[in-house]
């Protein structure tokens, strides 16, 4: 039962959210005429009919595209951060090596100075 109950409310969430986004669009379609008309670009452009003839699922389609790129975006910025963070990580190790290598010579150079007096 409590299952059951769980997946009306996620039902209602869904379809409580789908509505608001029905709405929203209407709102943008009109918003994208009143522009477009201000700006005074031809109608042929912006085709006011075939923006308001969309269905809901094709706006539905459209607004999922949209949020499709956001989240390539933040993804995109995401391995961007990574890839720094990566660079950042690899710059301290050959920091390190480097060292590591002075000091090696630094010995081998210290130990035939060392030779070169005993002889």
């Amino acid at each position: 039962m409590k299952e059951a109950l769980n997946n009306t409310s996620i039902l209602h969430m869904i379809r409580s959210v789908f509505t608001m986004i029905c709405i929203q669009m209407k709102i943008e379609t009109v918003r994208i005429i009143k522009a477009a008309r201000r700006a005074g670009v031809p109608l042929e452009e912006y085709a006011p009919q075939r923006i308001e003839a969309l269905d809901v699922i094709g706006k539905a389609m459209i607004a999922f595209a949209i949020m499709i790129s956001v989240a390539d975006a933040i993804l995109n910025v995401y391995n961007i951060v990574k890839t720094v963070e990566r660079y950042k990580k690899n710059i301290e190790i050959f920091a390190q090596a480097r060292q590591q290598y002075k000091d090696f010579y630094q010995q081998l150079y210290d130990a035939s100075v060392e030779y070169g007096k005993t002889k």
